[in-house]
């Protein structure tokens, strides 16, 4: 004999079999992400995969560099994805059909910032011709690869634009005195150049347009911070050497130190300690929310390894820009252990350039992070290196690096005061 349920229970199993039976949207692939900046949109090719266990690995690229996200935790369409050495989360909820999410990025590292967010799935152009159109009139360049002088607005040192195109495709980086832009992406299109990238902690968007007399002139959106005017023109710039810019402000070439350990805020160490005199010694100054200082992090590691063994001793300091005491050691010790730095690490609270040079006198003026002082065996600056060529810079690494190495050995031969 057949029961008649009650329409609430009826309704209570149809919707238990609805949810039972629904199966979540496959996300694998790639995706077109995009950061709303006060420059426009910012578009980056991210890729997502499931792996053995069940679970979501993302990556972003910008020409050829991966930046791979942490982890990425799912809760039904609410997806978050974290890159945890700059303390960077998107939270995101995807689109009932699975082709699309929006919702906001976010940073802790130096000072909070915040964007909204969405990416739509499919191998989409990263500035399709719909809607970045080149110019209507012919530009004195159809192929803009080669070096640019090029000048921010405010600046009172040019930077290098280094461009390589092919058809409409464009990539390159930026060289600049307090460090270069790493690596970017995009499209120069009959006049129009358009480059972007993420690379977990900075969202860039360069955007220019050719004069008739071939000058590029531009913008530079960060974010949700106010563009950046800029012009470039091809042209060999008279770029500084990195290792002349940042001077001292006395004539027996001293730079004194004293900060407290990460391991221990209680001890305080100085370039003058008795465990560091006698040998040469490196000194850099650091932000673990820059990826510039991860570039010379893996840099000093590789000089660490080749010559700590033959009395190379190397100190790292930190200005985390931040004045929670806990939260600056964490990072400090996360840096050391990721680059596989056992030297000591040192941090202050210092929140700006500024400041440093208060803490800092001997510095004349301080320009960057990273900015490292090699000092000989006797105490003494032998020379001053700001900011960096990472390897986003090719063949202008790789002299870098044969700078380090050429310096480093000429500090261990014996010293006469």
């Amino acid at each position: 004999m057949k029961t008649k349920l009650p329409a609430t229970m009826a309704l209570c199993f149809s919707l238990i079999a609805a949810c039972g039976g629904r199966k979540e949207a496959v996300l694998d692939g790639h995706w077109r992400a995009a950061w709303a900046s006060s420059g426009g949109e910012i578009p980056v090719d991210v890729s997502l995969r499931t792996n053995a266990a069940g679970g979501l690995e993302a990556e972003a690229r910008n020409d050829t560099e991966v930046v791979k996200f942490s982890r990425v935790e799912r809760f039904g369409n609410n997806i978050n994805f974290f890159i945890d050495r700059y303390e960077c989360v998107i939270n995101a909820v995807l689109s009932d059909d699975g082709k699309s999410m929006s919702g906001h990025w976010s940073k802790q590292t130096g000072s909070p910032n915040e964007m909204s967010f969405s990416a739509a799935k499919g191998d989409l152009e990263r500035f399709p011709k719909e809607a970045y159109p080149g110019l209507a009139d012919k530009v004195p360049f159809a192929d803009v690869s080669g070096t640019w002088r090029l000048q921010f607005e405010g600046d009172d040192i040019d930077s290098v634009g280094l461009f390589r195109q092919d058809g409409e495709r464009l990539t390159g980086t930026i060289r600049a005195i307090d460090g270069d832009f790493r690596y970017l992406e995009g499209i120069y299109r009959n006049g129009l150049l358009l480059l972007s990238s993420f690379n977990g902690t900075w969202v860039f968007l360069f955007k220019a347009e050719m004069d008739g007399a071939g000058v590029l002139h531009g913008s530079w959106a960060r974010g949700p911070k106010e563009p950046v005017k800029w012009m470039a023109v091809r042209e060999e710039p008279d770029y500084p050497d990195p290792f002349n810019v940042t001077k001292l402000s006395n004539a027996e070439r001293r730079l004194c130190f004293r900060y407290p350990s990460a391991d221990d805020p209680q001890l305080f160490v100085s370039n003058e300690d008795s465990e560091l005199e006698g040998k040469p010694l490196l000194v850099a100054f650091l932000l673990t929310g820059c990826p510039n200082s991860h570039d010379s992090g893996a840099l000093l590691s590789q000089m660490y390894k080749e010559y700590h063994s033959r009395g190379l001793n190397m100190v790292l300091v930190f200005y985390e820009l931040t004045k929670d005491v806990k939260s600056a050691r964490e990072r400090v010790q996360r840096f050391k252990q990721e680059h596989d730095l056992p030297c000591p690490g040192l941090f202050s609270l210092a929140m700006s350039k500024k400041e440093v040079g208060l803490e800092i006198p001997d510095f004349e003026r301080f320009h960057a992070w990273p900015t490292v002082v090699f000092f000989d065996s006797l105490g003494k600056v032998d020379s001053i290196q700001t900011g960096i060529d990472g390897p986003a810079t090719g063949e202008h690494h790789a002299h870098l690096v044969g700078e380090y190495r050429k310096r480093i050995e000429k500090l261990l031969l014996p010293q006469v005061d």
